[in-house]
């Protein structure tokens, strides 16, 4: 601690006492501006490039030696989050109880209000090497309420956990090819439409090391709505035996369940290649599975499929 106070203290008087300052030419999508500063640093916010293909180019209009660094940073939407997988690798889990079956997070898709929810994270080290400072971050949807914190066991262990009201966090090392498993659960408490946020590991001073599970919408509703069986699907549906077919309009809506009350953001395009896993009783929606960068499966009205 002396020895960084020392250096900080000797960088201190070193930059006091320089005359440097910055000039320098912007460019930003072909328009270009003056950035000049009496002092060793300058910014400036570069507002809506993240949003566009434009280039940014920065010229030394100065005698003197110019470090640029270009720092973005931001949040996504509820619903835009992609999986991360880049030297750990994070599987998530659901025991969904009141559905009498083990399920996957892409098919959480609606829970029975009073329900509990196992769920069950699995993180595994491929870096190669140990790590230190790995931190788990597992957060639940609003419209549910911590049962048990952590039923992981052995396999779970770690240095430190931290409880919080609507997410957990753990901190641990993990060694090269070493998986541990996480295991808490959770009640459906409130009805309604919520949003599950990401499930996040990451290693501490390491932002390079990291992996995500995306978030979801889902809802908790009072009692079941049993799925129909599947039902044989119409010769116009379907273009060959393996149950194929592709959109025939130019934007067809993807919904959670077969209701139009359960519009979701996503849709799919005209040509967009899908396979029918069931449909309903009378054939007006079709259960369907896109294989795009993601796997979706989700309801779509029949005539979105027909050739008109």
């Amino acid at each position: 601690e002396t020895g960084i106070a020392w250096a900080l203290s000797s960088v201190s008087r070193y930059l006091g006492g320089t005359q440097a300052s910055v000039n320098a030419e912007i460019s930003i999508g072909g328009q270009s501006e003056a950035l000049t500063n009496d002092s060793p640093v300058a910014e400036k916010m570069l507002d809506g490039v993240g949003d566009s293909a434009e280039s940014v180019t920065v010229k030394n209009t100065s005698d003197k030696k110019l470090y640029a660094s270009v720092i973005s940073y931001g949040v996504p939407l509820a619903g835009d989050e992609q999986d991360v997988s880049q030297g750990l690798v994070l599987e998530a889990f659901y025991d969904d109880a009141s559905f009498g079956q083990f399920i996957t997070e892409r098919k959480l898709k609606r829970v029975i209000q009073g329900g509990d929810i196992a769920i069950t994270v699995v993180l595994n080290n491929r870096t190669g090497r140990d790590l230190q400072n790995v931190a788990v971050t597992l957060p639940i949807t609003s419209g549910w309420e911590i049962h048990k914190a952590d039923i992981s066991g052995d396999f779970g262990k770690v240095d430190y956990i931290d409880v919080r009201d609507d997410r957990i966090h753990r901190y641990f090392d993990l060694k090269k090819g070493e998986e541990k498993v996480f295991s808490m659960s959770a009640n459906a408490t409130y009805r309604g439409k919520y949003y599950l946020p990401a499930i996040t590991a990451e290693v501490m001073y390491e932002p390079k090391i990291k992996a995500m599970v995306a978030g979801q919408w889902l809802d908790i509703v009072e009692k079941t709505a049993e799925l129909q069986p599947v039902t044989p699907v119409e010769p116009k549906q379907v273009s060959n035996d393996l149950g194929e077919t592709e959109v025939t309009i130019k934007k067809a809506w993807l919904y959670d369940e077969p209701q139009e009350a359960s519009r979701s953001t996503m849709y799919l395009i005209k040509g967009d290649k899908v396979t029918i896993l069931k449909t309903n009783p009378d054939n007006s929606w079709v259960f369907i599975r896109f294989e795009g960068k993601k796997t979706i499966d989700m309801w779509i009205k029949e005539t979105a499929l027909v050739a008109g």
